[in-house]
């Protein structure tokens, strides 16, 4: 793999850690709030879908 794409893997692992920590926050302050508590879930779900593509593979890459 080349230096760039383990660049662009890296930054988007961080990206995708950053996404799933403000989420996060958003189910806990949104909690009592049915909008609020299911679109959290729902980013959390997708957040964790993009870590199996993105986050995995870059923790194999850098291990």
């Amino acid at each position: 793999m080349e230096n760039s794409d383990r660049d662009l893997l890296r930054r988007m692992a961080e990206k995708i850690t950053q996404i799933e920590s403000r989420a996060q926050e958003l189910q806990q302050l949104g909690k009592g709030l049915p909008a609020v508590e299911k679109n959290a879930r729902d980013i959390l779900h997708t957040v964790y879908v993009l870590k199996f593509g993105i986050s995995d593979i870059a923790d194999i890459e850098f291990s």
